[in-house]
């Protein structure tokens, strides 16, 4: 991005990107205020029954959720009291007695895909909103307790808490909500996923042979974009990414905390199990990607060698439809589509 140039087209490109980095850094702004703001609601947790990432069932309904938050009415009886009047707004009732007891907390709950059914999957695919505390049940049975979800914002479920441990975002949001000393909650954190050694070999391999195909482009040209060898240059260009595991997009990067990663009482770099996976992930969806990109290519090229017969119009030309009028440049040909007039 930095990179000198005096080309007009690469200027712009900066420029693009700096706006794009600009509007970026804005957002994520806005959204560290959001939790900040969030996080300071979610300190006192006077009233609230249950934590992220448990698993309830609601006492009618019988659907089962995992908890994704939670939100007190603050001085309820405070705001009750006060006068009611059309320019208030104010159409609650002024009787603290008439108000249902458990009502006062409500919870954001993520369905269980099975149980959604229940409820129409149409109109409640992920989950649900503003679902009262008095409504809902602690699951108590561990066969009840893996429920299957959309939701992402947890690392794993925990069967020593009966829970979902959740992510960097919901931690920070609910501080409180973690096991209590008593539970013995030292190791909260300290699960080792036995897959996670398998998906860095996984990531280890595929940058080793990005790497490899790398220095077979260099071994025959230096510099592909200098000489104008686009196609070799696009594919350079990747392999240098994906060789260095940079194709993780901006926002995985940061719901998965690969932005900052820290270190155990050892020294050694310490990754959590999330971001392991989610980086094998995307190396293996990129190098899968270009494999079919160059596959596609190659049988392209292996057609248009292996036709026999003669091609009207060249690539680059401008041509006209017969029948419809609309214009174009000729992008590529198929020898089996000649044989319509």
């Amino acid at each position: 991005m930095n990179a000198i140039t005096t080309d007009e087209q690469d200027m712009k490109e900066q420029l693009s990107i700096a706006f794009e980095w600009v509007k970026t850094l804005n957002e994520l702004t806005q959204q560290l205020e959001e939790m900040t703001i969030k996080r300071r609601k979610r300190l006192n947790r006077e009233g609230v029954k249950y934590k992220i990432g448990q698993v309830e069932k609601h006492e009618k309904l019988a659907w089962r959720g995992v908890i994704l938050g939670w939100t007190r009415q603050e001085n309820s009886n405070e705001n009750a009291s006060r006068a009611t009047s059309l320019t208030q707004k104010q159409y609650e009732s002024i009787n603290p007695s008439d108000r249902d007891d458990g009502r006062d907390v409500t919870y954001d709950v993520a369905l269980d895909w099975g149980d959604a059914t229940l409820l129409s999957s149409a109109k409640h695919p992920s989950g649900l909103k503003n679902v009262y505390q008095s409504d809902l049940v602690l699951v108590d049975d561990p066969d009840l307790m893996r429920i299957r979800s959309t939701t992402d914002q947890f690392r794993r479920f925990d069967p020593k808490y009966q829970c979902f441990i959740p992510g960097d975002t919901l931690t920070y949001i609910y501080p409180n909500d973690k096991p209590t000393n008593k539970d013995n909650s030292d190791d909260w954190n300290s699960y080792e996923n036995p897959s996670d050694e398998a998906a860095n070999n996984i990531s280890q391999g595929i940058r080793s042979f990005a790497d490899h195909l790398r220095q077979i482009i260099l071994s025959y040209t230096s510099a592909p974009e200098s000489r104008n060898l686009r196609l070799l240059a696009g594919y350079f260009k990747k392999l240098t990414k994906l060789s260095k595991g940079d194709v993780v997009p901006a926002q995985d990067r940061f719901r998965s905390g690969l932005v900052g990663v820290g270190s155990d009482e050892s020294g050694r770099q310490q990754r959590d199990s999330a971001i392991t996976q989610t980086t094998m992930k995307w190396e293996l969806q990129s190098l899968v990607e270009l494999a079919v990109e160059i596959e596609d290519i190659l049988w392209t090229r292996r057609k248009a060698l292996e036709t026999d017969r003669s091609i009207k119009f060249s690539l680059g030309e401008y041509v006209q439809h017969k029948k419809y009028g609309f214009r174009g440049v000729v992008v590529g040909w198929d020898p089996g589509t000649l044989l319509l007039s």
